[in-house]
């Protein structure tokens, strides 16, 4: 490490500073001694020149993984840095995507019922597709945020494998302050000073073809067995994050499955809606019209040509009734409408601008056309009798002659026509009565007039 590469390169500095001085003396005081004694002391020296040589590479070395060292620190807090705000983003993604899948599995879940109208459960399958298509993005974004959060997790694991930390505490905890960088940068300094010195050394004569000491691999065979376990750990990191995306895999295809069946049910629900407001007469059905009124529309026409026969006459030829479909005006429904055909100046006009007696004469022929029709439909039974009930008093006299005639001609045909009216003139012309008086106890009093 660091810190035993340092201690061995004041050592070896101290060593080559003590082994010049000791040279030093012994250059010195060598004269008078013996060959023997000599070529002991030169034995001596290589001792140490050797000591000093392998000081020396182990400062080399231990200065090179320092500047290693410092630049693999530097990019790690960086990374880190980088890692650590990617994993907050992805949490944070992930915990916005999980209350949006509760929110929208609760939103599901709450329009889960049986409804009364077909109008209904179409607004309410439309509401759980809408909640179904924001539950799908939010498992996608879900899917997502935990694959940056995996990819993320990798990349840091990675990182602090290359840079052989245990985890993320244990690289923030190699972070230097200031005063601690200062300090390493002094013993640095010492350090290339020291280095300068063994280098000196190192080149005098007889050192520099020195052998080199043996390698001391224990520290990279921990480092390995480190890397190992960290590799480890990330693939069973991995295994059990594989698992997680397979489970919300499976969780986003049943989800997909469920909102295409609501898909499809709506679009069902939405056919049988569309032919429910046709035949109700709304939006699409551009005639307003219902279905019964489409029906009776048929039966309608039928009568008109009925009565027809009857107002042609009663009128002197001058009106007729017409059926017409027209759309009619805001919320009423069409189908039903009658007009009045004006003989005397080619147009049609409104029911209500007919004046009393007219729209007497035009009611009567309706209800004369309305009693053929129900008589041709009812197998040959014929309605003999007739009754009909006021009307006659807003009658002038030439229309009442009208409605009179009519009457006897139906009369004169074999039927009974019962008339009720306060009408004297009207009375004078019938000749059987029945009149009704109030009894002055509150009673009504019948009697036979002719």
């Amino acid at each position: 490490g660091l810190d035993r590469a340092e201690a061995a390169a004041r050592a070896a500095s101290e060593r080559v500073g003590v082994l010049r001085t000791d040279v030093a003396g012994r250059l010195a005081t060598s004269g008078g001694r013996s060959v023997e004694e000599l070529d002991a002391v030169i034995d001596e020296h290589e001792t140490a020149v050797q000591a000093a040589a392998a000081a020396t590479r182990a400062a080399d070395a231990a200065k090179v993984q320092l500047a290693r060292l410092r630049a693999e620190a530097d990019d790690t807090e960086r990374k880190l840095a980088a890692a650590r705000a990617t994993r907050e983003s992805a949490a944070a993604n992930l915990v916005a995507a999980e209350a949006c899948h509760d929110a929208a599995a609760a939103l599901v879940a709450e329009h889960r019922a049986d409804f009364a109208t077909v109008d209904a459960r179409a607004k309410a399958l439309r509401a759980e597709l809408d909640a179904a298509r924001r539950l799908a993005e939010a498992i996608t974004a879900r899917g997502i945020t935990e694959e940056r959060s995996a990819f993320a997790s990798a990349a840091l694991a990675e990182q602090l494998g290359n840079h052989r930390f245990a985890d993320a505490d244990a690289a923030g905890a190699a972070r230097r302050g200031d005063a601690d960088r200062a300090s390493l940068e002094r013993r640095i300094k010492v350090h290339d000073d020291g280095l300068a010195t063994a280098r000196g050394t190192l080149d005098e004569p007889g050192i520099a073809t020195l052998p080199a000491e043996a390698v001391d691999v224990e520290s990279a065979a921990a480092a390995e067995r480190s890397a190992l376990a960290d590799r480890d750990a990330a693939r069973g990191r991995q295994q059990r994050l594989a698992g997680d995306v397979e489970r919300l895999a499976g969780f986003a295809r049943r989800h997909a499955a469920e909102v295409a069946s609501g898909a499809e049910r709506l679009a069902e629900y939405e056919i049988v809606e569309k032919l429910a407001r046709t035949v109700a007469g709304e939006t699409p059905n551009t005639m307003k019209m219902r279905l019964e009124n489409f029906v009776l529309a048929a039966e309608l026409e039928e009568i008109v040509t009925a009565a027809n026969a009857r107002l042609r006459t009663m009128s002197g030829g001058r009106y007729l009734l017409e059926h017409t479909d027209a759309v009619a005006h805001r919320k009423a429904k069409s189908g039903l409408g009658l007009e009045i055909l004006d003989q005397h100046t080619g147009q049609a006009r409104p029911p209500h601008s007919l004046s009393g007696g007219e729209t007497f004469l035009a009611s009567l022929a309706l209800a004369l056309g309305l009693a053929e029709v129900v008589t041709g439909r009812a197998g040959g039974i014929t309605l003999d009798t007739l009754f009909i009930d006021e009307g006659f008093g807003s009658l002038d006299a030439d229309t009442l002659a009208i409605a009179m005639g009519t009457l006897d001609s139906l009369r004169s045909g074999g039927r009974t026509i019962g008339l009720i009216s306060h009408v004297e003139a009207m009375q004078e012309q019938i000749p059987a009565r029945l009149d009704v008086d109030l009894a002055e106890g509150g009673w009504s009093i019948i009697r036979q007039s002719r």
